[in-house]
């Protein structure tokens, strides 16, 4: 059973996905989303593989959308655990 806080319903979250080519991401990269409304909060996981191939990079972002395009800037990778 899910809590809310008061006044807030509880939604189910389905993962969306965004695969942007290696050769588009550039210092900033920009996502429209079907789901996230102006206001919503979100968290958005970057992943790709290393040059090697042997490891994991991502960046996770947690925001509120302020327009329709979330636009990512100064994104920090780590290294992540392979799954």
């Amino acid at each position: 059973e899910e809590r809310c806080p008061e006044g807030i319903e509880y939604q189910k979250v389905t993962p969306e996905l965004f695969p942007i080519p290696v050769k588009e991401i550039a210092a900033t990269i920009e996502v429209k989303s079907k789901k996230i409304k102006v206001g919503d909060g979100y968290r958005l996981t970057i992943t790709g593989a290393s040059k090697n191939k042997l490891h994991t990079l991502g960046a996770i972002v947690e925001d509120t959308a302020r327009s329709e395009t979330i636009t990512l800037e100064n994104l920090i990778w780590k290294y992540l655990p392979r799954l």
